[in-house]
C-alpha cells in the first residue's frame, strides 16, 4: 500500500513538473511575442529625393510594416507638400497600407519649437497641420524637430488635441554623425537584442530620409530579417502612444 502512494505522489510530481515546465514556456514566448517595435522616419518631404522615399519603403513593405512618417510641411518656408507632384501620390499610396502620417514641425529649422510662447506655437502648429490634413486628411501626432520644445509647445499641442508628443517617448536607437555625414547603425547581434528586449518600453528606430545610404539600407534589412523571425510586433506611433 505505501509503495502504491510513493508511486502515485511521484507521479503527481512528475505531471506537476510538466505542466510548471509547460506554463513557463508559454509564459516565456508570450513575453517574446510582445515586444513591441515603432519605426518612424523623419524628415519626410518632398524636397528630398524621391527613390530615397521609395527604396526606404520598399524594404519596410518587403516585410510587411509600416511605420509613423513625420512630414515637414513646409520646409524652411520654401517648400510646402502641397507642391509634392509624385511624391504625394507615393505618401498616399503608403498611408493606404497602414502607414501613420504625423506633424514633423513646420519649416524644420534649428529651434523651430525651442523658444516659442503659447501663441507662437499654437499658430505654426495650425499651419502645419492644415497643410498636412488638406494634403493627407486627419492626423493627431507630432513630433518637434531637433527632438526640441518648449513647456509652452507641449501645452499649445494638448489644447489642440494631438494625440500624442513624440518628443515625449525616446526610447532609441536612431543615426550618429562621422567625418560630418550622417550614418545608418542598427542591432547587428542577438546579444545586443536581447539587452533591449528586457527593456519594459517600445523600441523605436527613427530614421530620416535623406540620411539613407547603401549601408544604411542593408543594415535595415538585416535588422528587419532578424526580428521579424522573434515574432516581435510593429505598431505605429499611434497604435501604441496615442491617449485618444
Amino acid at each position: 500500500m505505501l509503495n502504491n502512494k510513493i508511486k502515485i505522489l511521484i507521479i503527481l510530481i512528475v505531471v506537476l513538473i510538466s505542466v510548471l515546465s509547460v506554463f513557463l514556456f508559454l509564459a516565456k514566448n508570450q513575453f517574446k511575442s510582445s515586444r513591441t517595435i515603432i519605426i518612424t522616419i523623419d524628415d519626410v518631404s518632398p524636397i528630398h529625393n524621391l527613390e530615397k522615399h521609395e527604396k526606404l519603403f520598399s524594404i519596410l513593405d518587403k516585410y510587411n510594416i509600416t511605420a509613423t512618417l513625420f512630414v515637414i510641411p513646409n520646409y524652411l518656408g520654401k517648400h510646402p507638400i502641397s507642391d509634392g507632384g509624385k511624391w504625394i501620390d507615393l505618401i498616399k499610396k503608403e498611408k493606404s497600407k497602414g502607414y501613420e502620417v504625423a506633424q514633423h514641425g513646420y519649416e524644420h529649422t534649428p529651434y523651430e519649437f525651442g523658444l516659442l510662447d503659447y501663441n507662437q506655437a499654437r499658430e505654426k502648429l495650425l499651419l502645419g497641420r492644415k497643410l498636412i490634413e488638406d494634403t493627407f486628411g486627419p492626423i493627431c501626432g507630432f513630433r518637434a524637430p531637433y527632438w526640441t520644445e518648449n513647456y509652452e509647445v507641449r501645452n499649445a499641442l494638448r489644447d489642440l488635441g494631438y494625440c500624442y508628443d513624440a518628443n515625449t517617448y525616446a526610447l532609441r536607437f536612431e543615426h550618429g554623425w562621422k567625418t560630418n555625414l550622417w550614418i545608418t547603425e542598427f542591432l547587428k547581434t542577438e546579444a545586443e537584442y536581447e539587452i533591449v528586449s528586457h527593456i519594459n518600453k517600445p523600441f523605436i528606430i527613427v530614421l530620416h530620409v535623406e540620411a539613407m545610404n547603401n549601408q544604411g539600407y542593408k543594415y535595415l534589412d538585416e535588422f528587419l530579417n532578424f526580428v521579424t523571425k522573434r515574432n516581435v510586433i510593429f505598431k505605429n506611433y499611434r497604435d501604441v502612444y496615442s491617449d485618444k
